[in-house]
């Protein structure tokens, strides 16, 4: 059973010094959970958004990448719906994904290996940030309800030592306001949300020019070139939300 004569092993994931550290301790612990795969990504904003920052962390197969990152499909994924909707952890199986219609999904993800697991997620709602941790693999789950209760309840301390690493490891220094305006922050606040330069100038009652203005000048004070990378950088230090 993980973890169960080795407190010390939990202790390793939560200080993990640097990501390859995490990812080979997080890999060993999905081991010794009977699962072969393991992923995690910390989510900082909306999923659905374009601004949201995402950082990935596990031994997904190099050819299953490309697929695992696709957006649309990851809005539509029963597991993650679900996690979105509850803290409890989710065990699934291919009955999931049918009964979801998204069984072509699970189409998708069970030659690499997805085809049965259990997952977590931890939300911290005053940072705007999730993170979710999943293992995986091809053989079927527990039947015997206890054993599956035991293997959730692992999961749920396993990932909040996981998250405990990821957020420290990605959580920069507060950033100030150098000077940043109220109208600055406005500006960067509904283009993180989205908006047009013309939906913002009506918002904040001021023309497209001094929306622009506003946001080249952000960025200027943030050091960033570019009104993308002020918005991140705003998002990341909490100045503003997504």
């Amino acid at each position: 059973m993980l973890f169960r004569s080795t407190p010390q092993a939990l202790f390793d994931i939560s200080s993990a010094p640097d990501h390859p550290t995490l990812r080979r301790r997080l890999v060993a612990a999905a081991n010794e959970l009977g699962f072969g795969l393991i992923s995690g990504v910390l989510i900082r904003g909306a999923l659905a958004s374009k601004s949201a920052w995402l950082m990935s962390i596990g031994n997904t197969p190099p050819a299953y990448l490309q697929a695992q990152q696709a957006l649309e499909d990851t809005l539509r994924d029963p597991v993650m719906t679900t996690l979105q909707r509850q803290a409890l952890p989710v065990a699934w199986n291919q009955a999931t994904y049918v009964h979801a219609g998204a069984a072509d999904l699970w189409d998708l993800q069970a030659p690499f290996g997805y085809c049965a697991g259990v997952a977590c997620v931890l939300e911290e709602s005053s940072h705007l940030e999730q993170f979710v941790l999943g293992v995986d693999g091809q053989e079927a789950l527990p039947v015997e309800p206890v054993a599956l209760q035991r293997l959730q309840a692992m999961m749920q301390l396993l990932t909040v030592h996981a998250q405990a690493a990821m957020h420290r490891l990605y959580t920069p220094p507060a950033v100030d306001a150098p000077g940043l305006t109220d109208r600055e922050l406005q500006c960067l606040q509904w283009a993180a949300d989205g908006r047009e330069v013309w939906q913002i100038g009506r918002l904040v009652s001021i023309s497209d020019a001094e929306v622009r203005r506003c946001q080249r000048s952000a960025a200027a004070k943030l050091g960033v070139r570019s009104v993308r990378a002020a918005m991140l950088k705003c998002i990341e230090g909490g100045l503003i939300g997504v």
